[in-house]
């Protein structure tokens, strides 16, 4: 039920160590935001971030009217908390990953139809817009192959690994220059001392098309690079704040690169913007929950390839 006044009313539920960020943006964006937390710690954060109402459980929120809800809990609990939110009648944006298993991200889109977006953030950094609309616009020839790596410090959660973790990142980027997910995957996992600290994996479409993605947590700095492999070029994304894409011609000199200016307005504020805008009758999200479920399944895929067990350790 939509609740009358110029913004939004949306309760974040989950509001941590990345929730409290969820919140902040969305009260920037002119929302009017209910934290919904267990902990009285995490919805005081809430409410110093901006937060203009607080509840201990989601029912108290949807109680008092709500036009929209981001679920921004544990992996774990993703698929329980955003069956529950559906209930609303509104839509529901939820942490990537949509569940790390299959048949619950399966249930979900049945359950949600229309109502249900996934925050996959690097489909709305402006540099993947940038190589998927370079790659499109013809400028690499034929597009070949994506490149992605991702090394660095993260920080996995007791209930999901490091490729839970980062890997649905690499798969949707794939997805945002490729227009679809493979479901040919051949991946090795690096597992130490009972822990995984990253996966290396080779993904293949029909036609010859390919995705190489590398993602670590190893100490051996920090690196989040993507490229774009045509016939003609390639075209690059430095990192996560680079502020312009290099795009260069085969057999052209290195220095020679064109740089192709970009936004850097933070991903996350960008696609709250847009949930915002669709709770105000705008156009919806396009990481729809099918696409959520195709990012879970390719995810699945490569853990199955390098034999860890399909979902998080929780499990």
């Amino acid at each position: 039920m939509r609740r009358a006044g110029p913004g939004p009313t949306v309760a974040v539920v989950g509001c941590g160590r990345w929730g409290v960020n969820v919140v902040r943006d969305l009260v920037a964006l002119g929302s009017r935001v209910v934290a919904v937390d267990v902990s009285p710690a995490a919805t005081a954060a809430a409410a110093r971030a901006g937060a203009q109402a607080t509840a201990p459980e989601l029912d108290r929120a949807i109680a008092g009217g709500v036009d929209g809800v981001v679920v921004a809990t544990p992996t774990s609990t993703h698929a329980e908390v955003a069956a529950h939110a559906l209930t609303a009648g509104v839509p529901v944006f939820v942490e990537k990953p949509l569940t790390d298993d299959v048949a619950a991200a399966r249930a979900l889109v049945d359950a949600g139809g229309t109502r249900l977006f996934v925050m996959h953030k690097w489909r709305y950094h402006p540099g993947i817009e940038a190589l998927a609309a370079i790659a499109a616009a013809g400028r690499l020839g034929e597009p070949q192959g994506v490149i992605s790596d991702r090394h660095g410090p993260a920080m996995p959660t007791a209930d999901s690994d490091v490729v839970w973790l980062l890997a649905p990142h690499e798969v949707t980027i794939a997805r945002a220059v490729l227009g679809s997910f493979s479901r040919s995957v051949d991946a090795v996992a690096d597992v130490a001392g009972g822990h995984v600290h990253g996966i290396e994996s080779i993904a293949r479409w029909p036609g010859g098309r390919w995705h190489r993605s590398s993602t670590s947590t190893r100490p051996f700095g920090t690196d989040r690079r993507v490229a774009v492999v045509g016939s003609l070029g390639t075209a690059v994304l430095d990192g996560p704040y680079a502020d312009h894409v290099r795009v260069h011609e085969i057999g052209a000199p290195t220095d020679r690169a064109e740089r192709v200016a970009i936004s850097t307005e933070y991903p996350l504020r960008r696609e709250l913007a847009v949930f915002v805008e669709h709770l105000l009758g705008g156009p919806p999200p396009p990481t729809s929950a099918a696409e959520g479920l195709g990012a879970v399944e390719a995810v699945a895929a490569m853990r199955r390839s390098a034999g860890l067990a399909e979902s998080g350790p929780h499990r």
